[in-house]
């Protein structure tokens, strides 16, 4: 079975054409962010323990469009590659392959996929302090690294991301200067520095061995 978790908040319409893209047979979990903002890795880990039995997760912001066989590439890609979790790419895209994330970059966490319970046991839930986003994408991928997993892009899987819809509203921004202030203080406490800077492999100093 394919779980899809999709965070709706406010972009209803969004999310319905996410979903008449959606060209695989999926169990849709949808996390109403609507009344009250959990805020996006809340809502992400309320999807994954909705969709531990589901031997694949798709978890998708609800502004983003897929293409044609974009989803069947994504888990062809993280089986062919044995990989922990592997996104889409926005834009044109390639025909195909495979970017594995080393170093520099980073998955795009607007439309990726895992496997729930195997995630979870090895990397563990999202970081729900950094409230209501920004940041909680960078600190996953560091702790993937950083515990030896596999991340990266599958390069055929092209989808098509509203940038910052789900973060504005009305002409409102939905993150505050002054929540992304924050959220970047905490991740630079966590984690010794900016994302791609970071500086210790314990978070908070817990043993604070340099990198």
């Amino acid at each position: 079975m394919i779980g899809l978790i999709v965070p709706v908040l406010h972009n209803f319409e969004g999310f319905t054409r996410l979903m008449e893209s959606v060209d695989l047979p999926v169990m849709p979990y949808v996390i109403d962010n609507y009344e009250i903002n959990r805020g996006v890795a809340a809502a992400w880990n309320e999807g994954l323990r909705s969709a531990m039995n589901c031997e694949y997760a798709f978890i998708v912001n609800d502004d983003v469009t897929m293409y044609r066989d974009s989803m069947a590439k994504m888990i062809g890609d993280m089986q062919l590659h044995n990989a922990d979790l592997v996104s889409a790419i926005g834009g044109d895209g390639l025909t195909g392959g495979f970017h594995e994330i080393v170093d520099n970059g980073s998955p795009d966490f607007s439309c990726f996929v895992v496997k729930p319970k195997q995630f979870v046991e090895k990397f563990g839930f999202f970081d729900e302090k950094f409230y209501p986003a920004y940041f909680e994408d960078n600190d996953m991928r560091y702790r993937i690294k950083l515990a030896g997993g596999k991340q990266g892009v599958s390069l055929g899987a092209r989808m098509k991301h509203g940038v910052s819809v789900t973060q504005n509203w009305n002409g409102e921004r939905v993150v505050s200067h002054e929540q992304f202030d924050k959220n970047k203080a905490y991740y630079v406490s966590k984690w010794g520095g900016e994302p791609g800077k970071e500086t210790v492999t314990e978070p908070f100093g817990a043993e604070w061995k340099e990198i």
